[in-house]
């Protein structure tokens, strides 16, 4: 027997959800714009800062206990996804970690190279990627997806993918359209040709 799912509750999580302008409720339709927090996470936010912070790495009390604040949230990030907590990095915001990933892990490209991004990624995940192939020289092929069902299109990922492919950006999912993609598939594809996979999960 399957029970519904608890979107009344799960609403009732986030304060923001019940603004309302001219006596409707405010609909969010642009999450990477500003995700919006459920009242747990404004309460921890409070509560240290409340109690005072401090720089990461310091001599004293205030530091070591943001180590160990940062260190368990890398913690509950690694155990989300199952992940190695050591991994885990944050920053101000996708499109910043992403362009700092991309001019890292193309020092050695060039002519010749080609990275692969898909319409279904959010411009934080397209833009760092087309700017370093440029700089590099390096060629940019774009992965469709199918307009009747949202879906990425397997086969246009299959033609773009080549030996020469060092790079496939990719989603989990779609932020316009909720499209879940099949990463284990897509990633097994991109190694196939020895790419690296770079998700925005």
């Amino acid at each position: 027997m399957s029970t519904a799912f608890p979107i009344d509750d799960v609403r009732a999580a986030f304060p923001a959800l019940s603004r309302e302008e001219n006596g409707r409720p405010v609909a969010y339709l642009d999450g990477p714009g500003g995700t919006q927090a459920p009242q747990s996470v404004i309460d921890a936010m409070g509560d240290l800062l409340r109690r005072g912070n401090s720089n990461n790495g310091g001599a004293f009390a205030a530091s070591h206990e943001m180590d160990e604040t940062v260190d368990e949230a890398r913690r509950a990030i690694g155990d989300l996804f199952n992940a190695d907590p050591d991994g885990v990095v944050f920053g101000q915001n996708m499109t910043s970690l992403t362009l700092a990933a991309s001019r890292a892990l193309a020092t050695d490209w060039g002519p010749g190279d080609e990275i692969v991004v898909t319409r279904l990624d959010h411009d934080a995940n397209v833009t760092p990627w087309t700017l370093v192939a440029r700089d590099a020289g390096a060629t940019v092929k774009v992965v469709d997806f199918d307009p009747t069902d949202g879906r990425l299109d397997l086969e246009s990922l299959d033609r773009a993918l080549s030996p020469a492919t060092r790079l496939l950006a990719v989603t989990a999912a779609s932020n316009a359209l909720g499209t879940v993609t099949p990463l284990p598939e897509i990633m097994t594809a991109a190694k196939g040709v020895g790419a690296l996979t770079y998700v925005d999960a």
